[in-house]
C-alpha cells in the first residue's frame, strides 16, 4: 500500500498542477522601472531644494510671528498678543484665570491652578522660556515633530539657555501652542 498506483497517480498530479500555477503565477512577476532620465534626476532634485526652501520660509514665518507675539507681551499689549495664540493655548490661559480671560492672567500674572492653588508667573516666562536674546530654527539635529503646520523653535534667553517652543499654522497664521506650565517659570503666591 505503500507504494499504491492511487498515491502516485495523486503525487504526480500535484506535481504538474503545481507547475502549471507557478509557470502562470511567473508572467505575473513585478519588473524594476528604467532608471530615470537625466530630466526626471533633474526634477528629483528640484522639488528637494524646493522643500528645503519651503521649510525655510515657514520657519522664518513662525520666527516672524514668535517674535512679534514676544514683543506685544514685553510691552504688556496681552489683548492683542492673545491673536498669536492657538486656541488651545488660549483655552489653557482662560481656564487658569479664574475669569475665563487668557490677556487676564497673563496681566495678573497669577495662575490658578486646579487643586486651588495659586502660582505666580511672569508672561514672558510662561510663554517663552525666558527672555529672547535670538531664535534658532534647530540646535544640532533636525527636529522630528515639524510638519508644514508645526514648527520648532528655539529661544536663547541671556543665560544661554535654549527653550523649545512650538508653533503652530492657525487660521492661516503663525501661533504659539503651549498647554502647560513649567515649574522653573512659576512659584506659589504668598
Amino acid at each position: 500500500m505503500a507504494n499504491s498506483p492511487t498515491k502516485s497517480t495523486l503525487g504526480v498530479s500535484l506535481f504538474v498542477a503545481s507547475a502549471f500555477l507557478l509557470s502562470a503565477c511567473a508572467s505575473s512577476v513585478y519588473h524594476l522601472p528604467p532608471p530615470p532620465t537625466p530630466a526626471g534626476q533633474a526634477a528629483a532634485a528640484a522639488d528637494g531644494e524646493a522643500s528645503a526652501v519651503d521649510d525655510e520660509a515657514l520657519d522664518a514665518a513662525a520666527r516672524a510671528s514668535l517674535l512679534k507675539l514676544y514683543e506685544l507681551v514685553k510691552r504688556e499689549q496681552y489683548e492683542e498678543a492673545e491673536q498669536y495664540l492657538s486656541q488651545e493655548t488660549r483655552d489653557f490661559l482662560s481656564a487658569a484665570s479664574g475669569v475665563n480671560d487668557p490677556s487676564a492672567l497673563l496681566s495678573s500674572g497669577e495662575f490658578k491652578h486646579r487643586d486651588g492653588r495659586v502660582l505666580q508667573v511672569n508672561p514672558v516666562n510662561l510663554l517663552f522660556g525666558g527672555n529672547i536674546v535670538s531664535v534658532r530654527d534647530a540646535l544640532k539635529e533636525a527636529d522630528e515633530g515639524e510638519t508644514a503646520n508645526r514648527r520648532v523653535l528655539y529661544v536663547i534667553d541671556p543665560q544661554e539657555v535654549s527653550h523649545r517652543v512650538i508653533m503652530i499654522s492657525e487660521g492661516g497664521k503663525w501661533v504659539l501652542h503651549t498647554t502647560s506650565i513649567s515649574a522653573d517659570g512659576a512659584r506659589l503666591a504668598q
